[in-house]
């Protein structure tokens, strides 16, 4: 069981968490024990000492199994809907709007699309900061003078506190604000990396 939870979470850290040099999909298969509503069998046979888990190959050694406890278990089996509830407010919590419904998708989550906005305020500061135009490519169509498909993205997600300020922003069309996100393009000391060109 550890061998599929961490090749299926592996997959998810590479394509939506946070760049590293190693994903440890381990790490949350371990630590929810301390959750209160997720159990482990054969954990009695790993090495831990204090508040650290186990090495991987333990895990796997050990066949450590993992899943709800037998309440918690009951409860989403009877209340199908609860799993897609609790899905939603991780991915609210934690992803920007932007590739919530993409993990969602993947995942199977029937989920309904938040309709909390963002500052408006924030977005017209950015968008006017970058002279309407995407930071990426420059994009800057308009319709009745309104821009289309342009917005205002947090470099730090608000989901990681990061504030509603103009320094925290980048003016990006669509299609960039979702690879920003998703990780494919950043920043880096000089402002350009991973496909940023450098203006």
């Amino acid at each position: 069981m550890v061998l599929k939870f961490m090749s299926n979470c592996w997959i998810l850290l590479e394509r939506y968490g946070p760049q590293r040099r190693e994903q440890r999909p381990d790490m949350p298969f371990w630590r929810l024990k301390g959750d209160g509503f997720w159990e482990l069998q054969n954990a009695e046979f790993c090495s831990t000492s204090g508040s650290r888990q186990p090495p991987k190959r333990e895990l796997i050694e050990y066949n450590v199994a993992g899943g709800f406890d037998a309440v918690n278990f009951a409860l989403v089996t009877k209340k199908r809907n609860l799993i897609d509830a609790l899905a939603q407010q991780i991915l609210e919590a934690h992803f920007p709007t932007s590739i919530q419904e993409d993990i969602a998708d993947e995942m199977g989550f029937d989920i309904r699309t938040s309709l909390r906005q963002r500052d408006p305020k924030f977005r017209q500061a950015v968008l006017r900061a970058y002279n309407y135009q995407c930071a990426v490519c420059g994009f800057n169509m308009r319709h009745d003078n309104a821009p289309i498909a342009l917005e205002a993205a947090h470099i730090r997600w608000k989901q990681h506190h990061g504030p509603c300020e103009v320094p925290n922003g980048l003016a990006l069309c669509a299609i960039h604000h979702k690879a920003f996100d998703r990780g494919s393009i950043g920043l880096d000391k000089k402002y350009a990396r991973g496909g940023f060109p450098t203006r």
